[in-house]
């Protein structure tokens, strides 16, 4: 077993549906990995550092590799695990003859993905105590400084991602869902390119994290839930049993299989509360 240092390491951010796929995709093909946690905004003068860096925009996830350069986009970090499994008989997550069709479907993902991000990212500047919620624990104990620094930051991360938030739409999101259904329903709740997991399946379960988060033991919960996302749930929630079933049946969990069901039925019935609390 290779020393703890020589292990992949993968810089992810626990909320991140990002890179929830890229250790989904790790994970997959059972490549062991260590984790380095990313505080938002704070942890980019880091990232700068190690990647040398100075200018643009530097996000996560970001996997480094004994001995070559690092990869920072989740699905070029899945296209590395499909070629680094560590587990005989794994399905490739590119299939031959599909890879444009996953990225497709990648870029589906992102559509949802973004536009949720908006609309979170617009809560956090609003709402003190859901921007609180995405501090670093020792900022927290800043007293009255907190809030001034948890504005600082959800500044900062808006105007970060302000290019792909000016380029998302509620209509790009809701027809990237549609698209969804469609496939699905051509499978009959199966998988998205037919009878096989694939990366398309794991992009759009993470996608689904904007319409209800699947929350642990896979992803954190988030902070708050803008009143939009709370609207795709109504639209969409009956595409969340088969993101359900996807997590359960190919997410490794080290012997705990299943053991997100509780959290999942509790994130819907917070939801529920939420929703008539609204009413």
């Amino acid at each position: 077993m290779p020393a703890s240092t020589d292990l992949p390491e993968l810089v992810s951010l626990q909320v991140s549906p990002w890179s929830l796929k890229a250790r989904w995709a790790l994970k997959h093909h059972s490549i062991q990995y260590r984790t380095t946690p990313h505080a938002p905004v704070i942890g980019d003068y880091k990232l700068r550092w190690r990647l040398w860096k100075w200018t643009g925009k530097v996000t996560v996830p970001i996997l480094f590799v004994k001995g070559q350069a690092p990869i920072t986009d989740s699905t070029d970090i899945a296209r590395w695990a499909d070629s680094h499994s560590c587990r005989s008989g794994a399905e490739p997550l590119f299939p031959g003859g599909q890879v444009e069709e996953v990225r497709r479907w990648v870029t589906l993902s992102d559509d949802v993905l973004f536009y949720g991000r908006r609309q979170l990212a617009e809560l956090a500047l609003v709402d003190p105590a859901v921007r609180a919620r995405y501090l670093p624990r020792f900022i927290r104990r800043l007293g009255p400084l907190t809030d001034w620094v948890a504005l600082w930051g959800a500044r900062r991360f808006a105007a970060k991602y302000a290019r792909e938030s000016g380029g998302s739409s509620k209509e790009k999101a809701l027809a990237a869902l549609e698209e969804l259904r469609s496939a699905l329903q051509r499978s009959k709740f199966s998988y998205i390119l037919g009878d096989k997991f694939s990366y398309a399946d794991i992009v759009m379960a993470a996608a689904l994290q904007m319409v209800l988060p699947v929350g642990p033991p896979y992803s954190a919960s988030l902070a708050g839930r803008p009143v939009q996302l709370v609207e795709l749930e109504k639209q969409f929630g009956e595409l969340l049993p088969w993101r359900d079933r996807v997590f359960k049946q190919h997410w490794p969990l080290e012997g705990k299989q299943g053991a997100g069901a509780g959290s999942q039925q509790g994130q819907r019935q917070q939801a529920a509360g939420q929703r008539e609390k609204a009413t």
